[in-house]
């Protein structure tokens, strides 16, 4: 099991002050960072449902991913989940013949399921907080799983739950100063990212679906899935998000923002 770093945050009119280890750092969120891109396909979403309709979605979606966070972080400790969790998370529990009112959370849990069995996860190590000295960002890992501990091929990969419809190639950028991250504290390297996308399913259905990395079109045509990326592709992704974060700085140093 890693260490946990020790860290408190404060959110000031300069931005999210961190104490790390007793010292003060202002850092960029790399969430928020990525909000510097342009995404035209989430545009033409907001424009098909209207401002109001899209805002609820938004909202929605919203509750809905945060609920699958806090579930994934049990099972990923090695924890289960019964009707008196449910409650206590705040999602509607069964009703009568285990009918729930709405399964979509239920269902990203069940696909979590599937993923951690599938690719023999181990409890522990969720919801870890790195940063990088070197580049002033910090954020939290989903997942980690360490390989071959114990021996000088050690390494790690990292995971990301997202409950979206859909994956952007903003993902990359985003896992990528993580791995960056994670290196710089605690010098383990990383061999891959994988975003996993839990399929929220429909309210009264219940399903177990999951789907790793990002499927997109070449410009030749060709259909092609990245269900991970790793050694310099890790690299090319994160230069990009250098890129983002130097962007994001110039814009805010001259009163603008985003």
């Amino acid at each position: 099991m890693l260490d946990r770093i020790p860290h408190d945050v404060e959110t000031t009119k300069e931005g999210r002050t961190y104490t790390v280890n007793g010292e003060r750092f202002l850092l960029e969120s790399v969430t928020t960072n990525l909000r510097i891109i342009n995404a035209p396909d989430m545009n033409d979403w907001r424009v098909k449902h209207g401002k109001e309709e899209s805002d609820r979605l938004r909202d929605e979606g919203g509750d809905i991913g945060t609920m699958a966070h806090k579930a994934a972080l049990r099972l990923a400790n090695g924890e289960g989940y019964g009707s008196y969790e449910w409650e206590r998370l705040g999602f509607p529990v069964p009703v009568g013949e285990d009918v729930c009112p709405d399964e979509r959370v239920r269902n990203c849990v069940r696909g979590l399921t599937l993923v951690m069995e599938d690719h023999g996860l181990t409890p522990g190590n969720a919801e870890l907080f790195v940063w990088s000295r070197k580049y002033l960002f910090a954020g939290t890992l989903d997942k980690v799983e360490i390989v071959g501990f114990g021996t000088p091929d050690i390494a790690a990969d990292i995971y990301d739950w997202k409950t979206s419809g859909r994956l952007f190639v903003p993902v990359w950028l985003q896992l990528a100063a993580y791995a960056i991250a994670f290196e710089e504290c605690y010098g383990i390297p990383v061999r891959r990212i994988y975003p996993v996308r839990l399929d929220r399913g429909l309210p009264l259905v219940k399903s177990a679906r999951y789907e790793l990395g990002r499927e997109f079109k070449k410009p030749d045509g060709t259909i092609v899935r990245d269900e991970y990326k790793e050694g310099p592709a890790i690299d090319e992704a994160f230069n990009a998000y250098l890129h983002a974060l130097g962007l994001g700085q110039y814009i805010k140093s001259q009163g603008g923002r985003y």
